[in-house]
């Protein structure tokens, strides 16, 4: 969510051959990990979403809306939003019914990130040590590529957090190679090597 928005869309597409059911909540968390993810206390209006259950028929599509209520100020906050799909088979009109028709329920989980509102971008890059550090308040995508000839897709691709630095010996000099950082969906060049091998 950029620093200008107040809400975002997110699309649920229901792939499956039954009507389901899809609840949606979230919480806040430290920062985005794969293990050891620690949660956060947050006041309940800081983040809403509407709605918060919503039936979905087989192959169609419906939008949920998260809202960002809480403190607009120079801080990146990161969130952890559940999506749980159950199909409607599972709610049968009787015990019987119900232990009969039982599917599993299923959550897909993805990652909020709210951009400060006084949003600073910045960075050092040590060349010698091949090392990119975050230095601002928000975080960036660094695309490091292995020659001159290496399409974006097949480059190295590192999401960096505020305050932390990703190492990779294709940064270091005398690489040919080029760097780009990527925010707010500006393409910013950091390193253009190639360039400088063919002005030489």
């Amino acid at each position: 969510m950029s620093s200008k928005e107040d809400f975002i869309s997110k699309y649920i597409t229901n792939d499956t051959e039954t009507r389901n059911l899809y609840n949606i909540h979230a919480y806040a968390i430290e920062k985005p990990s794969n293990t050891n993810e620690v949660k956060l206390n947050i006041s309940d209006k800081e983040i809403l979403y509407a709605p918060l259950r919503k039936i979905i028929d087989a192959q169609a599509t419906d939008i949920f809306k998260i809202f960002y209520r809480g403190p607009k100020d120079s801080k990146e906050r990161y969130y952890r939003v559940v999506f749980t799909e159950t199909p409607l088979t599972t709610f049968g009109k009787n015990e019987q019914q119900r232990s009969s028709t039982y599917l599993p329920s299923i959550s897909l989980s993805t990652i909020l990130i709210v951009r400060p509102k006084n949003q600073k971008f910045e960075y050092k890059i040590d060349e010698k040590l091949g090392i990119i550090k975050n230095t601002g308040n928000t975080f960036f995508r660094a695309i490091i590529h292995n020659d001159c000839h290496t399409r974006d897709e097949d480059a190295d691709h590192v999401y960096i957090l505020p305050n932390e630095e990703y190492q990779n010996d294709l940064i270091k000099q005398p690489n040919k190679n080029n760097i780009f950082l990527i925010i707010d969906k500006k393409y910013i060049p950091i390193v253009n090597r190639c360039e400088i091998e063919k002005s030489n």
